[in-house]
């Protein structure tokens, strides 16, 4: 009960703030930071509420395993996205950028798997379910493995393509960094998709739990879990940051349809981004994680 209070209370602080504060960059990063924790601690508190258990009240070392996941996921998405793709960046300076977005991104990614976990609780409570036993099928073989092997190739090649991009190499150095280009669609949306492949393949591989088998064998309760979530945070967060512009997005395709101000293609990126995060999670800490897709 405190967690919610408190995240209900740090929420109506940042949103109060941002109306009635001037938004110096500092007081921007205080607000965002406000209200990140503060939906960590509303989803956290919803899924104690239903599940007699949380990743706050569970050991440290769990909490601490979810935040460096987050933080390896930042760190290969704003190498990607950020810096090579130059689809968003941050109005920020470059020693205020690497000093404190490492944590930044990393609450970020742990306030995606709470609403993932909160979103799935409350699935599973209302639509009680026994757990199902799940059976190794003839074809999950060859489709796990046609998908690895894809995944594979298509991540590959992208490395080994440069990205396809119309970059100046000068500017490559350069993180954090506005720049206009051009770059390939198709390399946005399948090399994280990839990675998602890729993990699911080595999962199902050593006969660990795994999305996608879910998906095969008729389980499409974690993809809504995904799909709800990613809605629901995307749209806080975003539009949170419409009038302030701590972080803005450039050369996305079909940039100029937007939903509420926000990019229709952005809401559309966010659930690949907890796939992402949430199978990576699974990947590295197994134990932690083994009714993660339940």
């Amino acid at each position: 009960m405190k967690r919610l209070v408190l995240g209900v209370f740090l929420v109506l602080t940042a949103i109060l703030s941002k109306v009635v504060f001037v938004h110096s960059i500092d007081l921007i990063l205080v607000y965002t930071a406000f209200l990140g924790i503060g939906l960590i601690f509303i989803f956290d508190s919803i899924v104690y509420f239903l599940r007699g258990k949380s990743l706050l009240t569970g050991p440290f070392s769990t909490i601490f395993h979810a935040v460096i996941t987050g933080f390896l996921a930042a760190i290969l998405i704003e190498i990607l996205f950020n810096s090579i793709l130059k689809l968003w960046h941050y109005n920020v300076s470059l020693a205020i950028y690497l000093a404190i977005f490492p944590f930044f991104l990393s609450i970020g990614f742990l306030n995606l798997y709470e609403s993932y976990l909160a979103i799935s609780s409350i699935i599973h409570h209302a639509i009680p379910r026994k757990r199902r036993k799940y059976t190794n099928h003839p074809g999950n073989d060859m489709l796990f493995t046609l998908l690895g092997s894809l995944s594979l190739f298509t991540l590959i090649l992208c490395l080994f393509t440069s990205f396809d991009t119309n970059i100046p190499q000068q500017s490559l150095a350069f993180l954090n960094t506005y720049l206009s280009i051009n770059p390939n669609f198709i390399l946005i949306i399948l090399f994280p998709l990839s990675v998602f492949f890729l993990i699911e393949y080595l999962e199902y591989v050593h006969h660990e739990d795994s999305c996608l088998l879910h998906l095969f064998e008729g389980d499409i309760i974690p993809f809504i879990a995904v799909i709800i979530a990613s809605c629901i945070s995307s749209l806080i967060i975003e539009s949170f940051n419409l009038s302030m512009n701590l972080w803005q997005y450039s050369n996305w395709p079909f940039q100029q349809y937007t939903i509420l101000g926000i990019p229709a293609i952005i809401l559309i990126f966010w659930p690949i981004q907890y796939l992402v995060y949430i199978a990576l999670y699974h990947f590295l800490f197994k134990h932690e994680t083994k009714t993660i897709w339940l």
